[in-house]
């Protein structure tokens, strides 16, 4: 604000002073003298209404100059509102990681001030994210879901959530930007969902039966997709011990790990080289991890030698028995200065698990 500018608004504004305190002082000595001589209680509640109008609007005088106040102390509340939303978004991105005591911590910048909340329900990208926080209310979860209004959601299930968040999953897995599920039984429950869903938003997918080996009694269920994923705009795929067919040609990074699989249906190997089928058309694929995949390739199936061409690939790491690496090896077709780790492990061994240090060997 210019000196000249500043000078006339203080000018303004002891002009205004002096006018609202002449008028307040004379509509208060009117009051007094009024009860010194009123005589009928009608004649007091009339007045009583007209004193609770007047002091309505005074207070939204006192809330519109406390509006202004604000403009001019905090400059963020100057801003336009595509900014103000983008910071809130910002604000709001590790919201997903938070207990569920305080499901929304920063749900309290909306009661600084009526722009910042006003903004705050407008930016439904924030509330499309935390829709699937664990929470157990059912009725705070629906309230979210109507606060993100149809934005894709963050679709994101772990041992903390509860059962109304996987059964929500199923109904929204088509307009989700990003999906994690860590929890082996909403993946027997939400895995054959996906066959031949056209995810259109979908970005990042996680699938982790969470890498322990299972009990003595309990097998690791393979459930495989005889129908296709189609994710146009997919650029993470993270597998662990699950197996998905997809048509995904922005993929950017696919992590593959097989540890724990048991293959009941033998549709393990049929599924494994149809995924290999599919990267043929990542040519924008930059990462690929590929771990204990020997289990589910027989010799017959090793046979198959048509090429896989990975023309943008910077980073590949293989686990494998020595000749499952060497098939797969033959079949790729990456950069010269790509970095490549293998790691040989014997016939029939359970790969170790990835967040154990193992010893690297680059070529």
């Amino acid at each position: 604000m210019s000196s000249a500018l500043a000078s006339d608004c203080q000018g303004t504004s002891t002009m205004f002073a002096d006018q609202v305190e002449e008028l307040v002082s004379r509509r208060i000595q009117e009051l007094d003298s009024y009860l010194l001589r009123m005589s009928r209680s009608a004649d007091l509640h009339a007045v009583s209404e007209t004193l609770v109008d007047e002091s309505l609007e005074m207070n939204g005088v006192t809330i519109e100059l406390a509006r202004r106040l604000n403009l001019l102390r905090a400059p963020i509340l100057r801003l336009p509102p595509e900014l103000l939303q983008a910071i809130l978004v910002l604000a709001s991105a590790d919201s997903a990681a938070v207990s569920t005591t305080r499901p929304v911590p920063w749900i309290h910048l909306g009661h600084i001030c009526s722009k910042i909340r006003h903004a705050l329900l407008s930016t439904h990208e924030v509330w499309a994210n935390i829709v699937f926080t664990p929470c157990h209310r059912p009725d705070i979860t629906e309230e979210l879901l109507r606060r993100a209004a149809g934005v894709p959601l963050a679709v994101r299930i772990i041992e903390a959530s509860p059962e109304h968040l996987s059964k929500l999953a199923a109904l929204h897995l088509h307009n989700a930007h990003s999906i994690v599920i860590s929890v082996p039984s909403a993946l027997d429950a939400l895995l054959l969902s996906f066959a031949g869903t056209l995810a259109s938003h979908l970005v990042n997918l996680d699938l982790d039966y969470d890498g322990n080996p299972p009990a003595q009694n309990r097998d690791r269920i393979m459930i495989s997709l005889s129908r296709p994923l189609r994710a146009p705009l997919l650029a993470s795929l993270r597998l662990h011990d699950v197996l998905i067919t997809f048509v995904a040609a922005h993929l950017t990074e696919l992590i593959l790990t097989l540890g724990y699989l048991r293959d009941r249906d033998g549709q393990a190997g049929p599924t494994l080289l149809q995924m290999y089928d599919s990267l043929s058309l990542c040519t924008k694929l930059r990462v690929l991890h590929v771990h204990g995949t020997s289990k589910y390739l027989s010799a017959s199936s090793r046979e198959i030698t048509k090429s896989i061409p990975l023309p943008s690939l910077k980073e590949l790491d293989l686990e494998d028995t020595n000749d499952c690496i060497l098939w797969l090896w033959s079949r790729l077709s990456i950069p010269s200065d790509a970095t490549v780790n293998i790691r040989q492990v014997e016939k029939d061994a359970w790969p170790s698990p990835p967040h154990q240090a193992r010893p690297q060997c680059s070529h």
